[in-house]
């Protein structure tokens, strides 16, 4: 089962940097957390560098202490043209992974990027990054895509 929000434009320009102010929709609920406070978590250290696949992050449990996340990734971590986006998530069930998705095109080219982990309180596990290719029967790996840039926590 996936618990995955996306919301892309989370807050309002006038508000706070850090203060969510719209609302999202989670497995078919809308949730409104009334302006509770974005924490930044974590960044990534080397943003314009592939992750590798089993690359742990925030281990020290302090995903305990939140209940959605939102995780600021790039589509191709060494591309300065490449899309940034933000998609919402929850806690990963069991040994469950979650999906990040992005689809883009070039020209007439469509590319299917995915980056898939596992948000638990002891941390977030994130596996390796791939992209297909529209019209391709297998995917590539490839860890420039679907790299971190940033996770924030928000408790409701």
């Amino acid at each position: 089962e996936y618990k995955t929000a996306y919301k892309a434009d989370f807050t309002d320009p006038d508000a706070p940097a850090n203060e969510f102010t719209g609302t999202m929709t989670l497995n078919g609920e809308e949730i409104t957390p009334g302006g509770n406070a974005l924490t930044l978590l974590w960044t990534n250290p080397s943003p314009t560098s592939a992750m590798a696949s089993g690359t742990a992050v925030l281990t020290n449990g302090i995903l305990a202490n939140y209940d959605l996340f939102a995780i600021k990734f790039k589509e191709q971590a060494n591309s300065s043209g490449s899309s940034e986006f933000i998609f919402w998530y929850s806690k990963t069930d069991g040994d469950n992974n979650t999906t990040a998705r992005w689809v883009s095109r070039t020209g007439t080219n469509i590319f299917f990027n995915t980056r898939s982990f596992q948000i638990k309180n002891t941390g977030i596990t994130f596996w390796g990054g791939e992209r297909n290719t529209q019209g391709s029967s297998s995917a590539t790996s490839n860890n420039l895509y679907m790299v971190p840039w940033e996770i924030y926590g928000l408790k409701l």
